[in-house]
């Protein structure tokens, strides 16, 4: 609406004194209004829309690339959470696992350097 409007009208009153005091100095008024000519109002309403226009794009792209970075984060907690739980009963398993092997060891149905490897399997699954 604004860009299809008229400019305000300049009116200004200035005052310049002598140098040497010999007069009263020069006065004067000035008035001024910019006139459009040559269809310029309707290009500048022309552009104005298109601008809001790109405007009312860029929100909603801003609002669509908001929620992309919403769902993106959720389903990343998901599978954080999903991984956590998987890790767990790694574990779990790992330590059962290296404690099976360990019995084993002391009743003497398994070599000394078995347990070792599934040792390093167990600290690393709870590391996870």
């Amino acid at each position: 609406m604004q860009a299809r409007t008229y400019a305000n009208p300049t009116i200004a009153y200035g005052w310049q004194p002598s140098n040497d005091g010999s007069t009263a100095g020069v006065h004067g008024a000035l008035i001024d209004q910019k006139i459009n000519v040559g269809g310029k109002m309707s290009l500048q309403a022309a552009a104005a829309e298109m601008s809001l226009k790109n405007a009312e794009l860029a929100l909603k792209k801003a609002r669509s690339d908001l929620a992309t970075q919403v769902r993106n984060a959720y389903f990343g907690l998901l599978v954080a959470k999903e991984t956590v739980r998987v890790n767990r009963a790694l574990a779990v398993l790992t330590d059962e696992i290296y404690r099976a092997q360990v019995d084993l060891l002391k009743g003497a149905q398994a070599a000394a350097y078995e347990p070792a490897p599934l040792r390093a399997q167990a600290y690393s699954a709870r590391l996870a």
